[in-house]
Order: C-alpha cells, then sequence, then structure tokens
C-alpha cells in the first residue's frame, strides 16, 4: 500500500498597486486609472459609481502584463466620481475630481452635463455641479 501526499501551492493573487485618485484642472482632457495585479492573465471589471464600464467611445481599458488602465477619455463633469477595479472579491478605488475653471461657448450646463461657456464656470469637486458661472 502506498501512502502519498500532495501538495498544491496556491498564489494568492493581490492588488501590488492601487488606484489613487485623479484631479483635472481642466475639462476635456483625459483621466487615467491604473492598477496592478500580483499575477499575469488575470481579468479587471471597471466600474463608475457602481455601474459597470466597458470599452467605448469614452472609455478605454487597456492591460500590459499586470497592470490594469483605465482611460476615462476627454473628461467632462459628468465623469467626475469613483472609479473602482474588482478582481473576484478584490477591489480598489479611486475618485475623479476637476478643479479650477472652464472656459468653453455658453454660460450654463447643458442637460448632459457638458459645459458650453463664454466666460468662466467653476465646478464642484464633489458633484461635478456648476457652483458659479461668470460671462465674460
Amino acid at each position: 500500500m502506498y501512502d502519498s501526499l500532495l501538495v498544491v501551492a496556491v498564489e494568492e493573487i493581490r492588488f501590488t498597486k492601487e488606484l489613487e485618485d485623479v484631479k483635472l484642472d481642466k475639462v476635456g482632457v483625459d483621466a487615467s486609472f491604473e492598477c496592478e495585479l500580483s499575477k499575469d492573465g488575470q481579468k479587471v471589471e471597471w466600474f463608475k459609481d457602481s455601474k459597470k464600464i466597458r470599452p467605448d467611445m469614452e472609455h478605454d481599458i487597456q492591460v500590459e502584463g499586470k497592470t490594469h488602465r483605465l482611460v476615462v477619455k476627454k473628461a467632462t463633469p459628468k465623469d467626475m466620481g469613483t472609479y473602482r477595479a474588482d478582481f473576484m472579491h478584490l477591489s480598489t478605488s479611486a475618485k475623479l475630481a476637476i478643479e479650477g475653471s472652464v472656459h468653453s461657448n455658453c454660460c450654463r450646463a447643458s442637460s448632459s452635463d457638458r459645459l458650453h461657456a463664454i466666460g468662466t464656470v467653476v465646478l464642484s469637486r464633489e458633484l461635478g455641479s456648476v457652483v458659479s458661472c461668470k460671462c465674460n
């Protein structure tokens, strides 16, 4: 009779680099979130305020080895919020904020939250809403 022992080593996968908050000083530039897992070949799912993000005209999802990146293209106030990367039961999150003033074509935010202003529009950091507007 043979006695045998099978030992299986399972590598614990974890985030080795967590997401960091992104603060933009103007609207219309790309925002990039990046995290890293301890093992190649894994799939991260991306979310904004609990809504799943898929690659589209506004979002680019990139994977290079262990590094996972979400690019929010030409960020606007509607893009402000909390972004999250999930891997199985693990998660990391960060916020996108747009600070400072914005110069555009008319002095109000449209229903799609894209700004159109001649003058200066000041945005709320946390809510993505217009705090004040001064037309030139």
